[in-house]
């Protein structure tokens, strides 16, 4: 069930190859866009920007005054978080064809464990899948899938890596949210999808977390934010821009790059950047440095970028950004 930072990458650059689509340094400078520029260029593209729009559901507004990191950002802390004891009591999902309990968190020196029971109440072979995850507030991808026979009952977990738990700033588990996709195993079509499921522990949420929120602010607009974290290599020498992404919006928000293109070192690239972002949420963004046809970019001098931001439930363009620079500091 264990990943790899490396493996992770690995699979990015063969979908990116399929597709034909797309030193620890930190960056010495990063430009901020305007927001009225920004919304001047999409008006000018002629395409639809809905305005995102405060609620008295959506979290207190986004600080602008975003201090520089007092340290270089780096995906190699494996630090095993504290677990906090799960407050659940009973099932954390049940239907009439499943039943899914969570029983603990757990952790080593690589990976952080969500350990769940599973039982298979019907007579199909069914397909479990973890669509959507988040820790402490932070989007983290588990790649979670298994397998339950018909009538039976298995012990499993959701895996988070190390890596991404320390760059999220988390020291305590204090909570975790989950979508489960439930598959029929035969034909893979979907039986039912649980809904946003939350496991809670007795950590102080508060506690459980170091501020994360520096570095260079690239976008800010009504409480949804950019910023540039740094810039790190993977084990295979290909540079990634460290993307912090903060949605205290009332929007589900897909963020993308404008005409999913990338400018590094003067020339043009494509680029399979994408990242979704429910509502509330935080997430840490790689956006690798690399050509479909010749491989990793040395990205010796700078990189250009545009976002695109459109609403999940519409796909209605809500904003194009002005080009951001970021300049590398050259060795």
């Amino acid at each position: 069930m264990k990943r790899s930072f490396p493996l992770m990458i690995s699979c990015l650059l063969m979908l990116m190859l399929c597709l034909s689509g797309c030193s620890n340094k930190a960056p010495k400078e990063t430009s901020v866009n305007s927001t009225a520029a920004a919304s001047e260029t999409a008006a000018t593209e002629g395409q639809t920007a809905g305005a995102i729009e405060t609620s008295p559901e959506t979290v207190d507004g986004i600080n602008e005054d975003i201090p520089q990191a007092s340290e270089v950002f780096t995906m190699d802390d494996y630090t095993e978080p504290a677990c906090g004891m799960i407050t659940v009591n009973g099932p954390l999902y049940k239907s009439d064809n499943i039943t899914i309990t969570a029983d603990s968190f757990e952790t080593d020196s690589t990976d952080t464990y969500l350990m769940l029971t599973i039982e298979n109440t019907t007579d199909k072979d069914l397909s479990i899948n973890c669509i959507s995850s988040a820790v402490n507030g932070f989007m983290i991808d588990s790649g979670f899938s298994d397998d339950v026979a018909a009538g039976s009952k298995t012990e499993t977990a959701v895996v988070f890596e190390n890596t991404y738990i320390n760059a999220c700033g988390i020291r305590t588990i204090a909570s975790a949210e989950l979508v489960f996709s439930i598959l029929d195993l035969v034909d893979y079509t979907q039986i039912e999808e649980t809904g946003l499921l939350t496991v809670t522990t007795d950590a102080d949420p508060e506690s459980a977390q170091t501020d994360v929120i520096n570095g260079e602010l690239l976008y800010s607009l009504n409480n949804f934010q950019i910023i540039n974290k740094g810039i790190i290599e993977d084990d295979e020498g290909m540079s990634m821009i460290a993307l912090l992404l903060i949605n205290k919006t009332d929007k589900d928000i897909f963020v993308s790059m404008k005409d999913d293109t990338i400018m590094v070192d003067g020339s043009s690239y494509p680029t399979l950047f994408t990242e979704d972002l429910p509502r509330g949420k935080n997430t840490i963004a790689m956006l690798p440095m690399y050509d479909p046809e010749n491989g990793p970019l040395t990205f010796q001098e700078s990189a250009i970028l545009s976002f695109s931001l459109q609403d999940m439930n519409s796909w209605e363009i809500i904003d194009v950004t002005d080009p951001v620079t970021i300049l590398r500091e050259t060795l």
